[in-house]
């Protein structure tokens, strides 16, 4: 009895013997970082992970049930050099030919080993690095990653980016490899989804940390307020403090940030840059991570039978018999070998009877293991493992908005695969809690402009006074239309005096156009149109002043009245000459260098709104090199009142009203300086947001210049339009004296009138109050005269001694006294 069991017991020692014995090995190579790396201190559970997951395999009848993983480390150091060569040594070993690579966790290193593989003919499986260089199909064909690189979250921002409504976005990275592959990638994916609407506004690759600044400064001048960054935990500080600077936080801007590259606490930072740690957390507060899940959020069964959570529960037990702690990476550790397995397996479809039995390094092999791996797909420690006929993991992700730097978390939503679809990638978006329930901020400011006008006081006062000029002028005008033929007003050359009111007008008129175009009354563009109006109103009003004191200078030059005839439309003509060089100045003005209506917007700080920002806008009339032709129009006009100037002074002893301006003259370029000087200077300099200022000052200036030298001119000549004048005997400039009288009749006009040298007084009646006057100028007349005769008489006996001189009716008689012969008298005739 005894001997018939312990037989059974050894047939079935050696069933099983021959069983394990009749599996055929597959040699698999695993690099990581055993030693030298500061990743050392993460990977020594790696075998034990992987080995559970081996043990897993076996129990398996429908996959490998004829083969036997054996796993071979090798370790890094952390070098890509040394991980090469480890690679290649793994792989020459050729009495166990490696049918994969495991690892290694590095992305500098698998970016290095990556390329190697192909040219190994051997397959790479890859379960930590994050790196998206290995996205190029050209030099990575067979490295296959199985954790859920950021590239792989392409889709999540997208979709995330059209679920808000955005369509405006900017994109920042460092000059980092993790950082620029997943930026590139995104970009390439926006490329390739040309339905997506989404519009890459600004990029910017940073080098270092002095770069950030410009950076930031450039996303503020493009508008972005979406920001898709990559960047690590170290330079968050640095953006962020940067951000706070600009003012580019808040719930105005969204940042969206890659989650397998953000840690915790990294505020605790803030002594490396120039911002607190309240501000930097001030700053990020809101902030978006893209992540996955390295163990799976649901009770589904995994490959293996168990939950995710189970298994973790299992690994754990044992980590802590060895005083080591369970990393983040570990459901994607236990997948990788996993998936492996169910690669070959799958390989096995593309292979002969003979299977992987005679394996080598052939791309026989290599092609059918690599079909294999594009099938997998199954539900792992980390969730649903699919590569969708690609290189790259497809799974669930998720995003979460951040807050006190990244310490609290609030899970927001969920970019779910979807388990029906095999083999073709499906998500589904669920928004789990809503992270602006007040509304969601819009993918660039909404702009509200606000036009500014002058203020309504100001603007009706101007336009009262501006009124009141008009109506003075019209009424000046019609006075001297309506009196044109009396003496006083004819005397005064209407004409003349109808061309100065004219100029009147048109300076009243540049101001209207100055007041509806800064009230907005009026939408056309009208600067430089007030520009010609204001340069030839001054002209035409002081030209012809002056030409009218022009003709009294000339009629009274060197002294001596003459006998002149200066006729209206040759002053006219004058005029007409000061507007040609204005026209010479003002038209190439307005060909090459005109003046527009311009907007100058300004934002509104005080008005706060996440959406909204309110900006002012400021309309003024601004040109290129308008100081220069200002400058030109401006000594110009001076040179034209100092030529007023001196005809006044010139003309000044010529005291009859009727013909001589020269006071008014002075009066009216005294009151034109005095306020020039100080208002027009203070007219440039003051800004544009001074627009009410402004309009006041320029339109008070012209219509107080305007009107005081309307009334300096014609309300004198209003005075005295009734008054009959018989005086009309005019010195001449030097002030000597001088028997002429001007005769104006009836029938004659100013333009014409002679100067005419008679003794004769005038034909019209005159005043007693004239005629005594007169009588008075000539009694000082011929006193004069006696008085100079007395001199020249006591002047000749002085130097001749004998000779004398009298006066004999109209003739002047010299006589000597010749004591021989009497007197010898000699006729001289001074009339």
């Amino acid at each position: 009895m005894h001997s018939k069991m312990l037989i059974l017991q050894l047939a079935s020692l050696l069933g099983i013997c021959g069983f394990v014995d009749a599996r055929t090995p597959l040699y698999v190579g695993a690099l990581f970082e055993f030693s030298e790396h500061w990743f050392k201190d993460y990977t020594p559970f790696f075998p034990k992970i992987i080995e559970h997951a081996v043990k897993g395999i076996q129990n398996r009848t429908d996959i490998l049930q004829d083969y036997d993983l054996q796993i071979e480390y090798g370790d890094t150091k952390g070098q890509n050099g040394y991980a090469a060569t480890q690679m290649i040594e793994m792989v020459q070993g050729k009495d166990r030919p490696k049918i994969a690579i495991l690892g290694p966790s590095l992305s500098r290193e698998l970016i290095v080993t990556g390329q190697l593989a192909p040219f190994l003919k051997v397959i790479q499986l890859s379960c930590v690095a994050t790196t998206a260089t290995t996205e190029n199909e050209d030099l990575y064909p067979t490295v296959f990653t199985v954790n859920q690189v950021p590239h792989t979250l392409d889709k999540l921002r997208v979709e995330m980016t059209r679920y808000f409504g955005w369509k405006l976005i900017g994109t920042l990275a460092f000059q980092k490899e993790y950082s620029t592959s997943q930026i590139d990638s995104f970009h390439k994916h926006l490329n390739i989804i040309k339905d997506a609407d989404i519009e890459l506004v600004a990029t910017a690759i940073v080098a270092n940390n002095s770069n950030i600044k410009y950076a930031i400064e450039r996303f503020k001048e493009n508008n972005v307020r979406i920001i898709h960054a990559v960047f690590s935990s170290t330079y968050a500080p640095y953006v962020f403090c940067e951000a706070y600077k600009q003012g580019m936080y808040g719930n105005s801007y969204v940042w969206i940030l890659s989650g397998p590259n953000m840690y915790k606490d990294w505020t605790n930072k803030a002594s490396l840059t120039d911002c607190t740690e309240a501000e930097l957390v001030t700053a990020s507060d809101g902030y978006f991570t893209l992540d996955y899940h390295p163990i799976g959020q649901t009770e589904v069964t995994t490959v293996n039978g168990q939950t995710a959570q189970d298994i973790w529960n299992d690994l754990e037990k044992q980590a802590q018999k060895q005083n080591l702690t369970l990393v983040t990476y570990t459901g994607w550790i236990y997948d990788m070998v996993w998936a492996l397995a169910i690669g070959l397996n799958n390989s096995l479809k593309y292979l002969d009877q003979s299977g992987l039995n005679r394996y080598n390094y052939s791309d026989y092999y290599l092609n059918a293991i690599t079909a294999g791996m594009k099938d997998v797909d199954f539900n792992g420690m980390s969730g649903r493992v699919n590569f969708a006929g690609t290189r790259f993991r497809k799974g669930d992700s998720y995003i979460e908005r951040n807050k006190e730097g990244g310490n609290s978390r609030t899970y927001i939503a969920s970019f779910l695969l979807d388990n029906s679809t095999y083999g073709n990638e499906s998500y589904n978006f669920i928004l789990k809690n809503d992270p602006w329930p007040d509304g969601w901020p819009l993918d660039r400011f909404m702009t509200k402009y606000t036009l500014i006008s002058t203020n309504g006081v100001a603007f009706g006062l101007v336009l009262a006074f501006l009124t009141a000029g008009l109506i003075m002028s019209g009424a000046f005008l019609a006075f001297n239309i309506y009196y044109r033929n009396q003496r006083s007003i004819k005397m005064s050359s209407p004409v003349m005096n109808n061309v100065i009111i004219s100029g009147c007008i048109l300076l009243y008129v540049e101001v209207l156009l100055s007041s509806f175009s800064y009230y907005r009354v009026m939408k056309t563009d009208t600067c430089m149109i007030r520009t010609w109006m204001m340069a030839i109103g001054f002209t035409t009003l002081f030209g012809a002043l002056f030409s009218k004191t022009y003709r009294i200078y000339a009629i009274f030059r060197d002294g001596r009245l003459k006998l002149k005839i200066i006729k209206d439309y040759q002053l006219i003509a004058k005029v007409g000459v000061l507007l040609a060089i204005d026209s010479i100045i003002l038209i190439p003005w307005t060909i090459f260098h005109p003046q527009v209506m311009k907007e100058f917007s300004e934002l509104d700080k005080k008005i706060e709104n996440k959406n909204v920002l309110h900006y002012t806008v400021y309309l003024h009339c601004n040109g290129d090199y308008e100081v220069y032709w200002f400058g030109i129009l401006y000594i110009y006009k001076g040179l034209l009142l100092v030529i007023g100037t001196f005809l006044a002074w010139e003309t000044r002893t010529v005291h009859v009203a009727e013909l001589n301006d020269s006071k008014f003259i002075g009066a009216c370029i005294y009151n034109v300086v005095v306020i020039c000087v100080f208002g027009v200077p203070l007219a440039h300099v003051l800004s544009v947001q001074q627009m009410t200022i402004s309009f006041v000052l320029n339109s008070c200036l012209i219509i107080f210049c305007t009107t005081i030298c309307q009334c300096i001119i014609f309300i004198p000549k209003i005075r005295n339009r009734n008054q009959v004048h018989g005086k009309f005997i005019i010195p001449s400039l030097n002030a000597s004296s001088s028997d002429c009288s001007r005769r104006f009749t009836k029938n004659s006009y100013a333009d014409d009138s002679r100067v005419i040298c008679t003794g004769q007084n005038t034909t019209e009646e005159k005043s007693m109050e004239d005629i005594k006057e007169e009588n008075e100028t000539l009694r000082m007349q011929i006193a004069k005269e006696a008085i100079a005769m007395a001199k020249l008489r006591k002047t000749l006996l002085d130097m001749t001694g004998d000779l004398h001189i009298y006066k004999s009716n109209d003739k002047y008689v010299v006589f000597r006294k010749n004591t021989d012969n009497g007197l010898q008298e000699s006729n001289v005739d001074f009339a």
